[in-house]
């Protein structure tokens, strides 16, 4: 038998019933603080609710790994390791959302991934629910960018680009959640979403996202057809687990070695909102450590639109919108090693679990995070609980699966 490190007791107190509510209680409190906080609520908040919640996954987390969760040697390594890193990573960078961030995924051991999923779900509706309701009824405002491509609606959230991604990534966990029901309906719904990105937010990083994620679905829909035909494909999807390396890898060569007087990679950098560019200054200004550094970023986004009118020419817009970047240059080489081997460790154990369908979807977000920053943030991206999250037997694979 397998030697277990036990830090629980037998007394009905110590039940994992009552770590697994501490757990709840840390997620719902924090993943609903945060959302509401990228919506124009996030002025009416008292200061003293953030800080206050930031205690609360604190107290909540480390009460639920020491007193009810159940290790063994290697896991408690683990789990030390990370925390470590994390504490090195979130003091060197001045950056200490990541350390909630950590906490919560950690705390996240021995809860139904697919539990996660579903709460995060109905919280990430209710955000948006409240944030459209509040600027339909004239509580908060609700910011209209007119740009030369269009204009832009932020439907009660700090940013349009906010309000897109909590669409896209909402999308992926309903995806997820649907799992072996997954229908036509469904690519109508996402065929749907994805124009309403397009025509009122004009997010090109998660119009893109979004097709990626139409396409994927409708290969692991109509695998059977695909694998009789284009068996090449099959395989290839097989390792999809290397695309946390592949995109990584892709986002910073092209930023390190961005050069403004190559038409093709201006092109690019003008379809990527000038991502290239501004990633390429960040490279040149701070280089890359072990364990990560202070950079300040200034964007245009929410309450600071309103500012700029006035004082252009006082501002500097510096905004590093791709989590790998962001990773390696704030957080450190060491963190950024540890985020990508994580998610590809994870994808490669769910195929081998024939958990298909979650390997696609991380496929997809980790697509969308060559130019997105919301990858990093667990109120979004509830795909980050899956390093500690356990999985239940189910099995996804398209065999199983009607198709179109």
């Amino acid at each position: 038998m397998r030697k277990m490190l036990n830090l629980s007791d037998t007394g009905n107190v110590f039940s994992p019933q009552n770590g697994r509510i501490l757990f709840w209680i840390a997620f719902c409190s924090y993943v609903f603080l945060r959302s509401l906080q990228t919506t124009m609520f996030s002025g009416l908040i008292p200061h003293i609710v953030s800080p206050t919640i930031s205690l609360l996954v604190v107290i909540c987390i480390i009460s639920k790994v020491v007193i009810f969760d159940e290790f063994t040697y290697r896991q408690l390594l683990v789990v030390v390791l990370l925390l470590f890193i994390t504490l090195i990573a979130s003091r060197t960078s001045q950056v200490h959302s990541i350390i909630y961030v950590v906490l919560l995924i950690v705390g996240s051991f021995g809860i139904e991934f697919r539990s996660i999923v579903k709460i995060y779900f109905w919280l990430t509706i209710m955000v948006i629910s409240i944030a459209g309701m509040g600027a339909l009824f004239h509580l908060i405002p609700n910011y209209i960018i007119h740009t030369t491509k269009g204009t832009r609606y932020a439907f009660g959230f700090d940013y349009t680009t906010d309000f897109a991604a909590h669409l896209f990534y909402l999308s992926t966990a309903y995806i997820y959640l649907r799992s072996l029901k997954i229908n036509l309906l469904d690519c109508f719904l996402l065929v749907g979403v994805t124009f309403f990105i397009q025509v009122f937010t004009l997010t090109t990083t998660d119009t893109l996202a979004m097709m990626l994620l139409f396409v994927v679905v409708v290969i692991y829909l109509n695998q059977n057809k695909i694998r009789r035909h284009f068996n090449w494909l099959t395989r290839l999807l097989s390792f999809s687990y290397i695309s946390t390396f592949a995109f990584a890898g892709v986002i910073i060569v092209l930023t390190f070695f961005y050069n403004p007087s190559r038409r093709f990679m201006v092109h690019l950098n003008d379809i990527l909102s000038g991502r290239l560019g501004l990633g390429h200054n960040a490279w040149l200004a701070n280089g890359v450590s072990l364990w990560g550094q202070p950079i300040s970023m200034n964007g245009w986004g929410g309450a600071r639109n309103d500012a700029i009118h006035g004082v252009l020419e006082t501002l500097t817009y510096f905004y590093i919108d791709s989590a790998y970047i962001y990773a390696i240059l704030v957080y450190g080489f060491i963190m950024f090693v540890v985020l990508t081997f994580g998610f590809s460790g994870k994808m490669y154990e769910r195929i081998n679990n024939h958990d298909l369908l979650f390997a696609l979807i991380v496929m997809v977000i980790t697509f969308s995070a060559m130019s997105d920053l919301h990858f990093l943030d667990v109120s979004y991206n509830v795909f980050l609980f899956s390093f500690f999250a356990y999985f239940s037997n189910k099995v996804t694979p398209i065999t199983k699966v009607e198709e179109l």
